[in-house]
């Protein structure tokens, strides 16, 4: 099934980069792994990989103008190792993980406050024998950490009880990871993969649930869960001539995509991040200016409009929809990093003729971002349920 032109209430969405006084410049960034995205943020903080080796950089997503590179204070890796990913906890802001290329990973707790670069990590990740490619944490359950290698090996890791192992995954990919997400509740794990095989795991039971073939091109895919719509979206690359392409899946019936977009000749890594609340995709892409909208729904992909900007993406991150400007009608925000040091926020509004009260249609009732579990009662079999809340202004 092609995609098609929406009758959606977002296919008017607008982007709109803040003012260039409010953007933050001078951001140094090193050479993370070549499939990693190298920016991140949370509700208080954005983080890079920084041009030092094995560094980190954290700074407030509030700051404004020029980072001063003698004073910025940085998160050291043991013996500078090189930085290849990294992540911040979902349930603490000031708590980030990295992977390094001598196979370890590494969290750290960041003071704002502090006077001095910090060189001593809360706790280490050891059992990889390959340089670490990737890392992140359950994006549900608090304290699990999951990292995989470039010996294709995957495992699971308690970090709230002292950074132990809770799982090494069946040692089924035969090409690096490229990416991977995790369903709704939590419970399944979706990876893309260089062998061009799109895999989902049930890491409890220690099994893969389904593997199919997905993208056929050399290039990097990525793979986005879809929160409550629970689809599976793949964004990648044919094999010749090289086109981008998009899929759509099941998870229950993997025979086949659902749906299959084509989108256009460019080689470019492509960067999707998802609204689960209004099932809209933002679309950007390493290199690009442009970043495409498309509503996801559970056999469609349908495209909503465009933003194209002079400046490309680097990275892309996502600020938390509790920080939405809902008097300005905004559903949703990202920074963008160029390759020229700017960290660029771009808000993504809904135009109202009358936008002095609450939009109700515009803000579903969204996740309240508290933990469903921690990694004891997860790794027994619990699913935690989410608690939903009111973006309503409080009078």
């Amino acid at each position: 099934m092609a995609a098609k032109k929406s009758s959606s209430k977002f296919r008017f969405i607008e982007a709109t980069p803040f003012k260039q006084r409010e953007w933050i410049n001078n951001v140094l960034v090193g050479n993370p792994g070549v499939d990693c995205n190298p920016l991140k943020a949370n509700k208080r903080f954005f983080a890079v990989p920084w041009t030092m080796p094995g560094t980190a950089a954290v700074v407030p997503v509030n700051q404004v103008g020029a980072i001063d590179e003698e004073s910025v204070k940085l998160i050291v890796n043991p013996e500078q190792s090189a930085l290849l990913d990294f992540a911040f906890d979902p349930f603490d802001d000031n708590v980030l993980a990295t992977s390094c290329q001598d196979g370890n990973a590494y969290l750290w707790r960041w003071d704002e406050n502090a006077s001095s670069h910090n060189e001593t990590p809360l706790a280490e990740l050891v059992g990889h024998e390959k340089r670490l490619l990737f890392v992140d944490f359950h994006p549900k359950v608090r304290g699990v950490v999951l990292t995989i290698d470039a010996g294709k090996v995957a495992k699971l890791w308690d970090v709230a009880n002292g950074a132990r192992q809770l799982q090494q995954l069946p040692s089924e990919h035969k090409g690096l990871v490229s990416s991977a997400a995790w369903n709704h509740t939590g419970s399944l794990l979706v990876t893309t993969c260089k062998d061009k095989q799109l895999r989902v795991i049930d890491p409890r039971a220690n099994k893969v649930v389904a593997s199919v073939l997905d993208h056929t091109g050399v290039k990097s895919s990525r793979v986005v869960w879809c929160g409550k719509l629970d689809r599976i979206f793949t964004a990648g690359f044919t094999k010749s001539p090289i086109n981008r392409v998009l899929h759509l899946w099941d998870p229950r019936n993997m025979d086949k995509f659902v749906c299959e977009q084509s989108l256009d000749q460019a080689s470019s890594l492509m960067l999707p991040t998802f609204d689960e609340d209004t099932s809209v995709m933002y679309l950007n892409s390493k290199g690009e200016g442009l970043i495409r909208f498309l509503e996801i729904g559970e056999s469609s992909i349908d495209i909503l409009g465009k933003y194209q900007s002079g400046d490309p993406a680097s990275g892309v991150a996502v600020i938390p929809k509790t920080e939405m400007d809902v008097t300005k009608c905004e559903i949703y925000r990202q920074l963008k990093l160029t390759p020229k040091g700017q960290v660029i926020p771009i808000k993504f509004t809904v135009p109202r003729q009358e936008s002095t009260f609450f939009q109700e249609d515009l803000y579903p009732e969204t996740w309240d971002r508290k933990p469903l579990g921690d990694a004891e009662s997860w790794f027994q079999g619990a699913d935690g349920k989410h608690n939903y809340i009111s973006l309503e202004p409080q009078e």
